[in-house]
């Protein structure tokens, strides 16, 4: 409530006594509380994701560092020889600091979803076998539907939810333990929608990921979801896992479902429309990590000295020869130079003086076959998408590793030159 009081003087008159008093006002303020705190979460949100960029270009550039240079070594083993695969290990812990990033845009980006019609045990059984080459600790049991319907979905945004399930399983498992999956059909019933929070009934594919873990009491389980929200010490999680899954599972018109008590494991359940269409899953099995050598002059485009040092071994260890410059304008001058041809630009997004946008539109005027490949550890999907209908070749996301590239390289170059 908003007080408010003025003083009252009245002067006595031929029918009336002098009165001194006040005036006195009471305002329901509350609405507009919430909408001020409404707006200072709008606020913040924005700063955070004004930082977050900051953030997440530079500590993607150190990833690809890492990552690049790990793959190096790796391609120097067997396969299955025992530096491979803990070098392998190492890409993982890359790949959950990217994600990490990731998740932290996601609450200042909204990005654009690439869906199909696809069958979720192979998702399941492709995620947690990644996740189980990694947490040696953890017994993973799965028990899939072989009937189950196909859903309409991101596959890189299903993994994303998937793999932060998983993590937050066997962060509950300090021990170890053991993850129960379980994929099943579902019938909504229109009465229960409401109960629920979905939009309409009908068919659904439930998901069901349980824990042997510690468990939740009720007051932790109604805040999970809240953004920053964790239970884990300092330094142990960002807060933003399970967030990001939910926001996910409702971008699909979807919807969470938790059950949990202390001691006594945790079940995280998601529903997903469904199309009672059976769809076949695809074979999981161990990757074939191909390297694709070429031929040709790449011009290195970057304004971080670590990414071009291990881009330019990379490029140089797949055949390339490689010329690296550190900002756009000197990009424009090797071009223009008749001196030496070049086959392909690497361009960076996010530079200082010129951005990657405008040294790709000068490239362009300078040589309108010229073959460019974007590379970025954070650009809004928007500015990408701009890229690509502007004619840009491809599109890498930083952290890479040697194998990306080669596909990636492989690709373009097999695109003809519009010439």
């Amino acid at each position: 409530m908003e007080l408010k009081t003025t003083p009252m003087h009245l002067p006595a008159s031929d029918n009336r006594a002098e009165f001194n008093g006040v005036y006195a006002v009471a305002r329901d303020v509350t609405e507009r509380v919430a909408l001020e705190d409404q707006l200072r979460q709008a606020q913040k949100m924005d700063a955070i994701g004004t930082l977050a960029g900051g953030i997440a270009h530079d500590f993607n550039n150190i990833l690809m560092g890492i990552q690049g240079y790990s793959s190096l070594v790796k391609s120097g083993f067997e396969q299955g020889s025992e530096e491979y695969k803990r070098l392998s290990n190492i890409d993982a812990y890359v790949f959950s600091g990217a994600e990490m990033a990731k998740q932290l845009l996601g609450f200042a980006q909204k990005t654009s979803q690439e869906t199909s019609l696809v069958n979720l045990n192979y998702l399941l059984k492709m995620t947690a076998k990644l996740f189980g080459r990694t947490k040696k600790d953890i017994w993973i049991e799965q028990f899939l539907d072989k009937q189950l319907w196909g859903t309409i979905v991101d596959e890189g945004l299903i993994k994303q939810v998937l793999m932060n399930l998983f993590v937050n399983a066997w962060q509950a498992m300090p021990s170890g333990g053991k993850i129960l999956i379980k994929s099943e059909n579902f019938v909504m019933d229109e009465f229960k929608v409401d109960e629920f929070g979905l939009e309409k009934s009908g068919a659904y594919v439930k998901v069901t990921v349980t824990d042997t873990g510690i468990g939740m009491n009720e007051e932790i389980m109604t805040r999970i979801f809240d953004p920053f929200f964790t239970t884990k010490e300092r330094g142990q999680g960002t807060g933003l896992g399970l967030a990001t899954a939910y926001g996910i599972i409702k971008s699909h018109k979807g919807i969470f479902k938790v059950t949990s008590k202390p001691g006594k494991g945790s079940s995280f359940m998601f529903f997903l429309p469904a199309s009672r269409a059976k769809i076949t899953p695809g074979k999981v099995s161990e990757e074939k990590e191909l390297i694709f050598n070429g031929k040709g002059m790449v011009l290195l485009v970057d304004d971080e000295k670590g990414v071009i040092e291990v881009c330019s071994e990379m490029l140089e260890h797949l055949g390339y020869q490689v010329k690296a410059v550190s900002n756009g304008f000197d990009a424009i001058e090797v071009l223009k130079a008749k001196n030496q041809k070049i086959d392909l630009v690497i361009l960076d997004m996010v530079m200082p003086r010129m951005n990657g946008e405008e040294t790709f539109e000068k490239i362009r005027a300078l040589d309108p076959g010229m073959r460019v490949l974007v590379s970025s550890g954070y650009s809004r999907e928007t500015e990408i998408q701009k890229m690509m209908k502007k004619g840009c070749n491809g599109f890498i996301s930083k952290p890479f590793d040697i194998v990306k590239l080669s596909e990636k390289l492989n690709t373009v170059f097999k695109t003809p030159l519009r010439r």
